[in-house]
């Protein structure tokens, strides 16, 4: 799973209102939604449930990340 994640570039920085957020990159966010698609089908893989749960524990950390940067000091 974490060579996936490398392969496809997880991450993205760009400053957003000054501050440099963590963000998924379009082919990342891409493949949550297909991912989720497949999800809502019931037609998940266990290799495709497997990165849509670390995709998700991903976007949660970011998340988490993104928060604490923003809150004030």
């Amino acid at each position: 799973m974490i060579r996936w994640l490398r392969e496809h570039q997880f991450k993205d920085y760009k400053p957003i209102e000054g501050l440099w957020l963590f963000k998924f990159t379009e082919a990342l966010q891409a493949k949550l939604e297909e991912l989720l698609k497949k999800n809502e089908l019931d037609a998940l893989s266990s290799e495709e449930a497997d990165k849509l749960d670390s995709i998700n524990e991903l976007e949660r950390f970011f998340t988490h990340l993104n928060a604490r940067l923003i809150a004030p000091a």
